[in-house]
């Protein structure tokens, strides 16, 4: 079985053992053959790697017609906290639309 990664971010070793003890042999049997230890390596998010996390939704802006229905948007941007390199930017979008509907054009 092998072993956790030797570190938590970057690159690291892993490592497996064997004992040469099924059977272990006799005074006069071979030893067993090959190497008791084998190591490989695992990769893990790289260090100092900081996701993204959205900021809170901004206030709707003004409605996109003075009068019948329009659109209303708001932002968020992905800075809670901000990405650092090899982090994560934020999944989804930074815009949302809404409906807004004015008094009925003349």
């Amino acid at each position: 079985m092998w072993s956790g990664c030797s570190v938590t971010c970057d690159v690291g070793l892993k490592k497996k053992t064997r004992t040469c003890t099924n059977l272990k042999p006799d005074r006069t049997g071979d030893n067993c053959v090959g190497k008791s230890t084998e190591y490989t390596v695992c990769l893990n998010e790289p260090c100092g790697a900081r996701n993204g996390g959205w900021s809170s939704w901004g206030s709707w802006q003004s409605c996109s017609v003075t009068c019948g229905g329009g659109l209303k948007l708001r932002n968020r941007t992905c800075t809670n906290p901000t990405t650092t390199l090899y982090g994560k930017t934020c999944d989804g979008n930074s815009e949302a639309y809404a409906v807004c509907a004015k008094t009925a054009c003349e």
